[in-house]
């Protein structure tokens, strides 16, 4: 019965996951924004992860005697989607980079490579998917060969695992791009939080009308959201890190019980920080009450003031780049003969606003 288990999950993996992709699909203003499309990368990779792990549960059903090529397949489709969702992590650690410290250029530097980055994503995933079927075709070792040495031949595992079609070479490969990749994007993610502190620091000392109203806004807009990820991400690179102890040592020590639980957590997890990713940005959470028609995941719209588009979005209202290095060092009389007089105040962004 434990493949129902499998099938299940996998499938409630990809419906949650299903949802925001819809959203995008349904709404092609998101996809001129960079956080966007990088939100939903991430949800492809997470709807193959679950799709793999229903796939497993349906090779242990269909084959339950004769299943290696299949298992390979499946087995390593799992790994290269973990791999996506570690890259998908490292390029929005890239995007909250840009965005605090860059907050007034963010769509000037991200929409000339966003695309490139997405395209290196998906063929880091297509070679990890490549090479482990040819790995698996030259029949090297995998861990069940070891541990059948080790042991004098005890009883092999017969369900669909990675030990048992994923040679070694691959596997210890793998677990060290995982760590690597989680530990460069938790670490860009805590050198954002001190850039982030610093800005914070400089922008409150200066007293001119002009910081307070394009770049004060546009960076304490997005450095708020920020704010909001780093815990989710600090435990999602500890979970790594026990994760990744816990499988060596179940190679040689059976620990089933913490293999469990340590697994149950780092799907909840994948399903908690890809959300709060989703729910930082604006326009992707209106797109949800748009597509939805309800207001249970996001604020309702009201009717206050709203700050001109051009102060955080790259659409609407933009200004030369000429214009916007003028409003970022000019005076309170320059700004205002570009911008024309403004009774805005900056309580709600507007809905051409980038708060991340």
């Amino acid at each position: 019965m434990l493949f129902l288990i499998k099938m299940a999950v996998g499938s409630v993996l990809m419906a949650i996951f299903a949802c925001p992709l819809a959203v995008v699909a349904l709404n092609s203003i998101l996809w001129e924004e960079p956080m966007v499309l990088l939100v939903a990368n991430l949800a492809i990779c997470d709807f193959l992860l679950g799709l793999t792990l229903a796939a497993i549960g349906l090779v242990d059903m269909l084959f339950p005697l004769q299943q290696s090529t299949s298992c390979a397949w499946v087995m390593f489709g799992s790994f290269a989607a973990a791999i996506g969702i570690k890259m998908s992590h490292l390029l929005l650690a890239v995007d909250q980079f840009i965005a605090i410290r860059f907050s007034l250029r963010y769509y000037e530097l991200m929409e000339s490579v966003v695309r490139l980055l997405l395209a290196v994503t998906w063929l880091a995933v297509s070679v990890h998917l490549g090479v482990g079927m040819v790995l698996f075709n030259f029949d090297l070792e995998t861990a069940v060969d070891r541990y059948n040495l080790n042991a004098n031949g005890s009883q092999p595992l017969k369900s669909c695992r990675y030990e048992t079609v994923v040679p070694m070479i691959y596997y210890n490969t793998f677990e060290v791009e995982i760590l690597t990749l989680s530990s460069v994007a938790s670490g860009l993610f805590i050198y954002t939080a001190f850039v982030g502190m610093k800005q914070k620091a400089r922008i409150c000392a200066r007293r001119s009308e002009i910081s307070r109203d394009l770049e004060s806004h546009s960076f304490f807009a997005n450095y708020r959201a920020f704010r909001k990820l780093m815990r989710v991400i600090l435990l999602t690179l500890l979970l790594d890190v026990l994760a990744l102890a816990q499988r060596r040592i179940s190679l040689t020590y059976s620990m089933p019980q913490v293999n469990g639980l340590i697994h149950q957590l780092r799907l909840a997890l994948i399903i908690i920080e890809f959300w709060v990713y989703a729910m930082a940005n604006t326009k992707l959470r209106d797109g949800f009450r748009k597509t939805f028609r309800c207001g249970l995941c996001c604020n309702q719209p009201t009717n206050q003031p709203t700050p001109p588009a051009f102060a955080i979005s790259g659409r609407a209202g933009k200004l030369q780049q000429g214009q916007v290095a003028q409003l970022a060092t000019g005076s309170a009389s320059q700004a205002s003969a570009i911008l024309g007089p403004s009774v805005n105040t900056w309580d709600q962004p507007d809905e051409h606003s980038r708060p991340i």
